[in-house]
C-alpha cells in the first residue's frame, strides 16, 4: 500500500499531487497518479469519530439489525464523539457526525440509520429530514432515506441530540448504499467519519427548518451602514442584498437562533478560483461543499473588513456554499451580506438574494 497524506495551500489556495513509481533502473513504472487512485478527505478543525460497538453487539440490540431486517449492513459501526457512549453519555454533547465520499455520477442513494435518540441530517449543506431511534422493534419507520446525490464531493452531516437523563447511552449507526442496494458508499466507522462538537448549556429540543432566504436591505441602505460597502471600498457589489431566515431580523432576532444560509454555483472548470466577499451580524462559519474554510466575524464598521475576500477553490460541476450564521444574542440583530467573484473579480458567481436557503436551527425556550 502506497499512500501520500497530502496538504493543499490553505484556505481555498491550491493542491494536487503528481506521481510516479517506477522501477529502480527506471525502465519499468509501476504505478503512476491517475482517477485509479483512491482520495479520502480529512476535514480539519474535525476528529475521527470513535466507534463504541459493532452493528450487532450493542447495548441497543439487534431487533431491526443483521441479514432480513431492515438495517442489513453489519460492517457499520455504532460511532460518537467520545468512548463509552454506549453506556454513559452527556447531555450536554450534541456532535455533528459527517462524512465526504465521491460519486462517479448524480445518483440516488439510500440512507439508512439509527440513532439514540435524534438525527438532524443534512446533504451537502441543506436539511434533508429529522429521525428518531429506531433500533426498537417497530420503530423503524420513515426510512431508509432517499437522497439525491451529485457527481463528485458530497457530504452528509447528521446533527446528533441525546435526549434521555444524564448519563444514558447515545450513538449512531448508518449505512449509505446505491438506490439498488448493491454498492455501499459510506457506512459509520471511525476511519470514514469525523465529529465536530457542540456544548448546550441548557439543553431542549431543536427544531430545524428550511426555506428561501428573506431579503432584508439593500446593500447600500441598511442598518449595518456603507462604511466598507460601496464602489472604491472593500465589499463593492452593490447589487447584493442583506438576508437572514425571518422578516426584521435587521431590527432584531431571537436569541439561540443560527441560520444556516446556502446556494449552489456551477463551474466548468476543475480548481476554478473565486473570491467570497462577506458581512455577517455577528458570526459565519463558511464552508464550500460541507468542508469548514474559515470564521468570521462582523466586517460593516470602519477598519472591520479583515480576513476578506476569503479565496475559494471551487470543483468542476455544482459546488455548494454554505454559511452557518449566528446573529447577535438576547434579540440582537441578524443579517448576512455576501458576493462570490472570479478570482479577478471581474465575474460575479454568486450574490446573496431571496434565491438563497435558509436552513433554521432553532432551540427550544423554557
Amino acid at each position: 500500500m502506497l499512500s501520500v497524506e497530502a496538504y493543499g495551500a490553505p484556505y481555498g489556495g491550491r493542491g494536487g499531487v503528481l506521481a510516479s513509481l517506477t522501477s529502480y533502473d527506471g525502465r519499468n513504472v509501476l504505478a503512476r497518479t491517475s482517477s485509479s487512485w483512491t482520495c479520502s478527505v480529512d476535514q480539519q478543525g474535525s476528529q475521527n469519530a470513535i466507534e463504541v460497538a459493532t452493528a450487532l453487539n450493542s447495548t441497543w440490540g439487534a431487533a431491526n439489525i443483521g441479514s432480513g431486517k431492515p438495517f442489513k449492513d453489519t460492517q457499520a459501526k455504532w460511532i460518537w464523539a467520545h468512548s463509552g457512549s454506549d453506556v454513559s453519555s452527556s447531555y450536554f454533547v450534541k456532535p455533528v457526525l459527517s462524512t465526504i465520499f465521491v460519486v462517479p455520477q448524480d445518483t440516488s442513494a439510500l440512507l439508512s440509520l439509527i440513532v439514540d435518540d435524534h438525527a438532524d441530517i443534512i446533504l451537502n449543506g441543506l436539511y434533508v429530514s429529522a429521525l428518531d431511534g429506531g433500533y426498537l422493534a417497530g420503530q423503524y419507520t420513515n426510512r431508509p432515506v432517499l437522497l439525491n446525490l451529485k457527481r463528485g464531493i458530497n457530504t452528509i452531516s447528521v446533527l446528533v441530540t441525546n435526549y434521555n437523563s444524564p448519563g444514558g447511552p447515545a450513538g449512531l449507526l448508518a449505512s449509505l448504499s446505491s438506490s439498488d442496494g448493491s454498492t455501499v458508499y459510506s457506512r459509520t466507522s471511525s476511519s470514514a467519519w469525523i465529529y465536530t462538537t457542540e456544548f448546550n448549556s441548557n439543553p431542549v429540543e431543536t427544531t430545524i427548518t428550511t426555506s428561501g432566504c428573506i431579503e432584508l436591505a439593500n446593500a447600500t441602505t441598511s442598518v449595518w451602514g456603507t462604511a466598507n460597502i460601496g464602489p472604491g471600498k472593500p465589499f463593492n457589489d452593490t447589487q447584493a442584498k442583506w438576508i437572514w431566515s425571518h422578516a426584521g431580523a435587521d431590527l432584531g432576532t431571537s436569541s439561540g437562533v443560527r441560520t444556516t444560509i446556502s446556494t449552489t454555483v456551477k463551474v466548468e472548470q476543475a480548481s476554478t478560483r473565486a473570491l467570497l466577499h462577506l458581512i455577517v451580524e455577528n458570526f459565519a462559519d463558511v464552508f464550500l461543499n460541507g468542508i469548514l474554510v474559515t470564521r468570521l466575524q462582523g466586517g460593516w464598521r470602519t477598519q472591520e473588513y479583515t480576513n476578506r475576500p476569503l479565496q475559494l477553490t471551487l470543483a468542476a460541476g455544482t459546488n455548494m456554499l454554505s454559511v452557518e450564521a449566528y446573529g447577535a444574542p438576547y434579540g440582537g440583530r441578524g443579517g448576512v451580506l455576501a458576493s462570490l467573484t472570479s478570482y479577478d473579480g471581474r465575474n460575479v458567481l454568486a450574490r446573496t438574494s431571496s434565491s438563497w436557503t435558509c436552513s433554521v436551527d432553532q432551540q427550544g425556550s423554557q
